[in-house]
């Protein structure tokens, strides 16, 4: 019983990851719940393996007698309970409708965010440029070239 429990629970802790993974290839951040599930099933399962490679579960007899040992069974019996109740509680915690955000950003500038009414010293110099360009007789084109969106009209 708890060997099923925990291989849903793997299954439901990959399904969560990938959904994670997709998230940080986004650009996202990761909800603090999520990552905090996530060690939380990492623990659960570990905990899990240490039971199942516990050298006491694999000699449960008693050592001169062909009878179980009834008190060794108890205990470990008593940990697996334990562990697939903690496991059935995790996993019903593992529904999440959103796993990351889009993080706020850090006082990056955006050329979209300045006022038309400020008049910067680079673009007054170009603007003379251009006027130049346009009074000289001798010249036929004049080419004007950027990126698209830069205010090149």
């Amino acid at each position: 019983m708890l060997a099923v429990h925990v291989k849903n629970l793997q299954a439901a802790k990959e399904r969560v990851f990938h959904l994670v993974e997709e998230e940080r290839r986004n650009g996202k951040e990761i909800e603090k719940d999520v990552n905090n599930w996530l060690e939380k099933v990492d623990k659960l399962i570990e905990t899990e393996n240490k039971l199942q490679q516990d050298p006491r579960r694999a000699n449960v007899r008693c050592s001169t007698w062909g009878f179980p040992n009834l008190i060794l069974r108890h205990q470990l019996s008593r940990k697996a309970k334990k562990i697939a109740n903690e496991v059935v509680q995790v996993q019903g915690k593992g529904t999440f409708d959103r796993v990351g955000y889009l993080p706020a950003l850090d006082g990056v500038a955006s050329s979209s965010l300045t006022r038309g009414s400020e008049n910067y010293e680079t673009r007054e110099s170009l603007k003379e440029d251009i006027v130049k360009a346009l009074s000289d007789l001798n010249s036929d084109n004049i080419g004007v070239y950027g990126l698209g969106g830069v205010g090149k009209t």
